[in-house]
């Protein structure tokens, strides 16, 4: 997961700002940018492909959150033109393995709704319908105010940790709405 959030995100992330966020800014994608990532990008492609060739996931026969962090900054792989054609086992990770997951799919709606706003999950135009509630209901921890105690967290026992308040003592229940019909006004 170190290896993913140091190497492999920055790789990833140059192929996503560049042929997905700029497109959705109305600015042109830099292949200058992306010619001088594609070297790096491609070490370390190698090293996965040649990992993932050992077998189904990534580090063993059972998905791990390692496969889920690897596979995070590639969700939008057609979309941001990451060049997959030369790691079939990349390529089969993916389709076979990840997308797979209910877990993965339940994602990819949100994800593509954030930024591929113009086309729905299958790649075609979007349509205004949704499927799903644009409500949620869940509780936020907020903390009381009191006087006489400060509002801290200490992750070591020392003097200063004796009598502090904790956060998150003052459980609230909330509606979250959905806000997209509202993003161009923001």
């Amino acid at each position: 997961m170190l290896w993913e959030s140091s190497a492999w995100f920055p790789a990833c992330y140059t192929y996503l700002v560049e042929y997905v966020v700029k497109p959705l800014l109305n600015t042109l994608p830099s292949e200058e940018v992306i010619n001088s990532a594609a070297p790096r990008f491609h070490q370390l492609a190698k090293n996965l492909d040649g990992q993932l060739a050992k077998g189904k996931w990534v580090c063993g026969d059972e998905v791990t959150i390692a496969d889920f962090a690897i596979a995070a900054p590639m969700h939008l792989y057609a979309s941001q033109k990451l060049p997959l054609e030369d790691y079939p086992n990349i390529l089969r990770w993916m389709k076979e393995g990840m997308e797979k997951i209910p877990a993965w799919q339940n994602t990819q709606g949100a994800v593509n709704k954030a930024l591929l706003p113009n086309q729905s999950s299958n790649g075609t135009s979007a349509t205004n319908g949704n499927s799903q509630s644009d409500e949620v209901h869940t509780e936020v921890n907020y903390s009381k105010q009191l006087e006489d105690k400060l509002t801290e967290l200490y992750f070591y026992e020392t003097d200063d940790a004796k009598d502090v308040h904790e956060p998150g003592d003052d459980r609230r229940p909330i509606v979250i709405r959905d806000g997209w019909h509202k993003a161009k006004e923001l």
